[in-house]
């Protein structure tokens, strides 16, 4: 049996209410993370939109998925590149797809509004 590939996910920090943070400025708080990171992944280095002023980040905790705090208006491609003993794996993945991972079955007005912010940005 083959091991599940690994992807990018995102998913919005949420408030005690569980409405996502930064929702008044359209500039939302975000967790990224590699889901099923090989056994041998010891770190992940995330390549961000050119915009930010620290685009490339570095995740070293695979107990987390490599998570990685990031702020975020719009959607744009983000690479990750999971380090492994063998080789590195890279993956890219919209923010906005990486997002539906997470929250696309959500039915809360608040969090489709956010989802719809980011695509259309």
């Amino acid at each position: 049996m083959s091991e599940a590939k690994s992807n990018l996910k995102a998913s919005f920090v949420l408030d005690s209410n569980g409405k996502p943070i930064g929702r008044s400025t359209g500039n939302y708080e975000i967790k990224v993370s590699v889901d099923n990171a090989p056994e041998d992944a010891y770190a992940t280095t995330y390549r961000l939109h050119d915009s930010y002023y620290d685009p490339i980040r570095e995740a070293y905790s695979k107990e987390d998925g490599f998570t990685q705090d990031i702020t975020s208006y719009g959607d744009y491609i983000i690479t990750a590149r999971i380090r492994t003993k063998s080789s590195p794996i890279e993956i890219k993945e919209s923010l906005y797809n990486a997002l539906l991972k997470t929250h696309g079955n959500d039915t809360d007005p608040v969090i489709l509004k956010a989802l719809d912010e980011i695509r259309s940005k």
